[in-house]
């Protein structure tokens, strides 16, 4: 960071092994180092992006700091300046006082033209559109003549296809994060709703010890145009609370709930037996130590990236018996998503994989998967022999190897003119 050229950056990490002490490592490092500066830090959602931004304000608080640095946070609900609400119109004021800046919000950063980040930090890469990554880059040169593109560094435990391409064919460049030697590996099974019974007995027994439980669902709520067999979570909860015995508090949180940071917030705190019934709005930044159980309804309805995501949310604890279910109709039993996801629990071999089954999209424009280039033939070949090719790429037999992968003679000449926009 310390060059003058844009690093292009993404950290690749499973979940809970440190991504995000790691950004804020990074941004502390960066700001030190200037005498004027911005940093921002992107999440896809509120309850995330908020919880690294009280989390940071925490750290900060009680580091021995020889600098002075605004802690800032903004969404579509609010702004906050050093932990005090703030009216949105009153942002450029503040920016403009104020040296070093740190700034922590969901994508309305992207669409604040106040906010001139020199580094952009964006976790859970995965979730965020080409297009919405280019507008950082836009924005950014819009206010600085000197540079194309601010810093840039992602972060992950499963980079898309189209990212993980552009780790092997651009100027895209991984560093890895290896996992956490003390998290043991979270046993999942595979098993129908036919079966969905005989969890009872090991669900009510984890209850009784005082841990937690959590619920995926695919839909929000109950419509009669939708199929009978795709599980709400209104469904869910009345099956629950009827098989389950005790003094179990039972929560229910989606995507479209004004209070889910509050309800979020008391089911980790909540001392005692718990089960949390949500969609997927729980697939990042919650982090609940006494969650040992994850059941995911018609499974089959979400990606292998959501999947192992969704996974991650337990397991973060010393307990030696966290365990995931995926639950599904019969006939998807032998659905190959759901076979590897039960398998593989490295999210980067999960991510490889996701390639390999989708395809890589589309390297120079904005789908982020589909076989609309040689990628996956590309992907046999070893990644030294590839990054000699790049450096050979000049003196290669065009028309030869034309015969053989035909869009590579254009991805080669399109590479030595270095006209990738991210």
């Amino acid at each position: 960071m310390s060059k003058q050229k844009a690093i292009n950056r993404i950290v690749i990490g499973d979940v809970g092994s440190g991504k995000t002490i790691v950004a804020f490592v990074l941004a502390l490092a960066y700001l030190k180092s200037l005498e004027n500066g911005i940093v921002s830090m992107i999440a896809p959602t509120e309850v995330l992006a908020y919880q690294h931004y009280k989390n940071f304000l925490k750290l900060y608080k009680d580091l021995d700091h020889s600098f002075r640095l605004d802690c800032n946070y903004l969404s579509g609900e609010k702004a906050e300046f050093n932990g005090q609400v703030i009216k949105k119109k009153d942002i450029l004021t503040k920016i403009q006082s104020s040296n070093r800046q740190f700034w922590f919000g969901t994508h309305a950063l992207l669409f604040q033209p106040e906010l001139k980040p020199d580094m952009v930090l964006v976790d859970e890469q995965h979730r965020f559109g080409v297009q919405q990554r280019l507008k950082l880059n836009d924005q950014y040169r819009k206010y600085h003549e000197q540079s194309l593109t601010p810093h840039f560094i992602s972060f992950s435990a499963t980079p898309i296809p189209r990212t993980l391409a552009l780790t092997f064919y651009s100027d895209l460049t991984p560093n890895f994060i290896e996992k956490v030697s003390t998290r043991k590996e979270i046993e999942t099974k595979l098993i129908s709703f036919e079966d969905l019974g005989s969890l009872n007995l090991q669900i009510n027994q984890v209850l009784e010890s005082g841990r937690k439980i959590y619920v995926v669902c695919a839909k929000r709520e109950d419509k009669e145009e939708i199929e009978d067999d795709l599980w709400s979570v209104v469904k869910a909860k009345k099956y629950f609370q009827s098989k389950l015995t005790g003094n179990t508090k039972f929560y229910v949180v989606h995507g479209k709930d004004k209070q889910k940071k509050d309800i979020l917030q008391d089911f980790k705190e909540h001392v005692g037996p718990a089960v949390m019934i949500a969609t997927s709005v729980i697939e990042v930044g919650v982090d609940v130590s006494e969650a040992t159980v994850m059941i995911v309804l018609n499974a089959e309805r979400f990606g292998l990236a959501a999947l192992h995501q969704i996974r991650g949310r337990i397991g973060r604890n010393s307990y030696g018996d966290n365990r995931c279910f995926l639950v599904t109709t019969t006939e998807n039993l032998s659905n190959r998503r759901l076979n590897l996801i039960a398998s593989l629990h490295d999210g980067f071999q999960i991510a490889e994989q996701d390639l390999k089954l989708r395809g890589s999209g589309d390297l120079l424009g904005v789908q982020q998967s589909g076989y609309t280039n040689e990628i996956s033939e590309l992907m046999e070949l070893d990644k030294t022999d590839l990054s000699k090719l790049k450096d050979l790429a000049g003196s290669l037999d065009y028309k030869k190897l034309n015969k053989t992968l035909p869009r590579l003679e254009k991805y080669i000449k399109n590479e030595i003119q270095k006209i990738w926009k991210e």
